[in-house]
């Protein structure tokens, strides 16, 4: 026992709260340790007791996280909350068996958890015979098991780590070294000293038939593509479940068993269980936000950030209002770098940077006022219908759904020449997103019309020309061939086509083709980053997108749902629903965004100016106008 914990451990064994495992020979000891601290105030006797079970007596917490033998290089800029946290949960007199990391992303809980687990490996590298100490047969491995949801992450993240700082510490390099066996076996075992193993796993298949002594669990949060949330959480809770059952049944209590993962929402099954655990005095919590740990967020002015309740979505709070319900709320460092990701993103920044969970219910639009807000009632829809069939043996082309004098407006009196009834000078960004049968194909034309200024930051205004779902005629399959004739048809009545593009499936064809017409085509993708959508809702929420009433499409954006968290962040369509046209219109939007910022502010107010001064060709005042002064 450290001589720094001595004074405390001794206080808990006279208030009994050690004594009743120990048997009569340990008690008789014990007693008499007592009797010399209390006239002496040392024993000698307790000076010695590390010499039972150690070969060599361990540090002290503290002297393993600074001294550079052991932890001292990895932590020599430890930030003081996670130096404080981790001697409070290796101090044996704490009894802490379990460790809840949660919070922020970047904020280093794999990193601490894995020195945890460091410092009690040491222990039993130490130990002069760990088996016998925990009542198992000679030889019989003990293990440390590092699981996750993505097994590969295991051995990339916490396995990873793990090795790093092993090699930076000249005792853990040593000691692997005297082992002669740091193997792998099936990217599953790892062995060092005293029969002291490492093992990796995303389930607990992996640690059957294993003494698992303890180990960390983590992303735990996370969910695996294409698995429901419940099932995603039952396999979380049986992972857990099967590997503390195991430790508890080995060794009655684990040198420590951690759990490490990023807020993501009410339901996600740390926050389900640190209130389980609340009460537990073995159990430990450590949460924080990026800006509660590292030093050049502190001390600065702050903007209040309301993290939502079931009735309330998350907003950024103005002056001094009160919050409206009673979730959380949070001092966010009001600098630049930091109010935009909360302006972008509010849901993902109160997870990923304040490391909260949001109390919501998944919805990617936590509001709907917005997308309300953006359609102008005295617009017209250009189709006729909001979901057209088309067909490969159909011979009725897309236009005959197509309204064109909503559109556009003839140039000369026999209508043989046309242009844009709005913005005819703005060039449009289309995309495609393309569909096998059974499923609906998406349309979708945006024109950048304006830069305004918002939150001290230039932004583009959108005005969305029209979105169309597509769907195959029975018995048929959709034709794209009819899609990209309606794209060239387009161009012939005047519209200028910055740049179209298409989804993954089947798009190769159509891009050639385009592109040999002379019209910039290309791919994106809105399944392999969530900026698409990301870039579309921010729109919304900041006023900046004017379109006409749609239902289908109000319905797939209302539906639309976030899940993962960080690099695994994606958007899906509730169960039985659709995201075509809502996919469509995020596409266009996300590359409108990324081609159009090369305008330059001037030239693009010009051209708002001009255009709303026209209006409609006729020259009555256009009503994006009001969406303008609203900015």
């Amino acid at each position: 026992m450290p001589d720094d914990q001595t004074p405390r451990q001794i206080d808990r064994l006279l208030a009994g709260k050690e004594l009743p495992p120990l048997t009569f020979d340990e008690r008789t000891v014990l007693v008499a340790a007592l009797n010399e601290y209390a006239v002496k105030g040392d024993s000698q006797v307790l000076q010695a007791l590390w010499r039972i079970d150690f070969e060599e007596r361990p540090p002290s917490p503290a002297a393993f996280l600074s001294d550079p033998e052991f932890m001292g290089m990895v932590c020599q800029d430890l930030y003081p909350e996670w130096r404080r946290d981790l001697i409070h949960v290796l101090s044996p007199e704490n009894g802490v068996y379990e460790w809840v990391l949660d919070g922020a992303i970047g904020v280093g809980k794999t990193s601490k958890a894995v020195i945890a687990l460091l410092y009690k490996m040491m222990l039993l590298f130490k130990m002069r015979n760990p088996q016998t100490f925990y009542g198992l047969l000679p030889g019989s491995a003990v293990v440390f098991a590092l699981f996750n949801i993505y097994k590969y992450l295991a051995d990339d993240t916490a396995y990873g780590t793990m090795m790093s700082y092993m090699q930076v510490s000249p005792y853990f390099r040593e000691a692997a070294r005297v082992g002669k066996r740091s193997r792998r076996a099936g990217d599953q075992y790892h062995e060092f000293p005293n029969n002291v193993g490492v093992t990796l796993g995303a389930g607990s298949i992996h640690a059957l038939g294993q003494n698992v002594i303890g180990g960390l669990l983590d992303e735990a949060n996370f969910r695996k593509q294409g698995r429901t949330k419940r099932a995603e959480q039952s396999e979380v809770y049986k992972l857990y479940s099967s590997t503390r059952n195991r430790i508890t049944s080995r060794f009655g209590q684990p040198t420590l068993l951690c759990l490490a993962s990023s807020a993501n929402d009410e339901g996600d099954f740390t926050r389900a269980h640190k209130v389980m655990c609340r009460n537990d005095p073995h159990v430990y919590c450590s949460m924080y936000a990026l800006y509660d740990v590292k030093p050049k967020y502190k001390g600065l002015p702050t903007f209040r950030v309301y993290c939502g309740d079931r009735v309330h979505p998350p907003e950024i709070l103005k002056g001094d209002a009160l919050p409206p319900g009673d979730g959380a709320v949070e001092a966010v460092p009001d600098i630049p770098e930091v109010r935009v990701l909360y302006e972008r993103d509010i849901t993902g920044a109160i997870r990923e940077v304040s490391g909260r969970s949001v109390l919501s219910d998944g919805r990617f639009f936590e509001s709907m006022g917005p997308v309300d807000s953006a359609a102008d009632s005295t617009r017209e829809n250009p189709w006729l219908l909001e979901t057209v069939q088309i067909g490969v043996r159909d011979p009725v082309p897309l236009i005959e759904f197509f309204q064109r004098d909503v559109m556009f407006v003839p140039l000369d009196v026999a209508a043989t020449r046309f242009q844009p009834r709005y913005f005819p000078a703005a060039p449009r960004y289309i995309h495609a997103d393309l569909a096998e049968n059974n499923c609906a194909a998406g349309l979708a034309c945006v024109a950048p019309v304006a830069t305004v200024e918002h939150e001290s930051h230039t932004r583009l205004l959108l005005w969305v020309d029209f979105v169309l779902a597509i769907q195959n005629a029975p018995g048929d399959r959709i034709c794209f061939e009819k899609i990209r004739s309606f794209i060239f048809w387009l161009r012939s009545h005047g519209l200028v086509i910055g740049k179209t593009t298409f989804d993954q499936y089947q798009s190769t064809d159509s891009i050639n083709l385009l592109t040999q017409a002379g019209i910039d085509a290309g791919r994106q993708s809105v399944e392999k980053t969530i900026e698409p959508y990301s870039t579309l809702r921010n729109a919304y929420s900041e006023h900046r997108v004017q379109a006409y009433p749609h239902r289908l499409l109000r319905t797939e954006l209302e539906g639309l749902r976030r899940v993962g968290s960080g690099v695994k962040v994606k958007v899906e369509k509730p169960v039985g629903g659709s995201k075509d046209i809502a996919d469509s219109l995020a596409a266009a939007s996300f590359t409108c965004m990324l081609n159009a910022t090369g305008v330059s502010p001037a030239a693009q107010s010009s051209l708002l100016h001009t255009a709303t001064q026209r209006g409609a060709v006729g020259g009555a005042e256009h009503p994006f106008e009001l969406l303008i002064r609203r900015g």
